[in-house]
């Protein structure tokens, strides 16, 4: 990791500890001296594993977590981990309204995904009758 990390305000940056790194000792060290300098950390593509807490999760300010990959058993354990701790959820890759509402439902609070891209009927109209308004031009 190096000190590049340190090289950025904390009040900028979030770490982001991805999936596919193994968390070993030395990592969650280095983890935790980053959180005491006040960096926040993110883990991403999170699922559930119980060696994971409390080493790697007592260290997160936001999880992530797949929609698309994370199956509701996965997300309920989630859940159940998170109780009582003051963890951002954060749901990726929303693609439905029905996945936004779950999500919420759950406790996320921030999302990401395509659900988020699509304009609905009523906005492009809302659009498009902003855009063709007169205001207050005299003829």
């Amino acid at each position: 990791m190096g000190e590049v990390a340190a090289l950025l305000s904390p009040d900028q940056i979030i770490i982001e500890f991805l999936e596919d790194i193994e968390p070993t000792a030395q990592i969650l060290e280095r983890l935790q001296q980053l959180k005491k300098l006040g960096y926040r950390i993110a883990l991403d593509d999170f699922v559930y594993a119980p060696e994971y807490d409390p080493p790697l999760v007592d260290l997160a300010d936001i999880i992530k977590v797949d929609f698309l990959l994370s199956r509701p058993t996965g997300r309920a354990a989630i859940e159940r981990c998170l109780k009582g701790r003051q963890i951002t959820l954060l749901a990726e890759k929303v693609e439905t309204w029905e996945d936004f509402a779950l999500a919420k439902e759950l406790g996320f609070s921030l999302f990401q995904g395509y659900f988020f891209c699509q304009a609905r009927g009523d906005d492009r109209k809302r659009s498009h009758d902003a855009s063709n308004k007169s205001y207050g031009a005299a003829a």
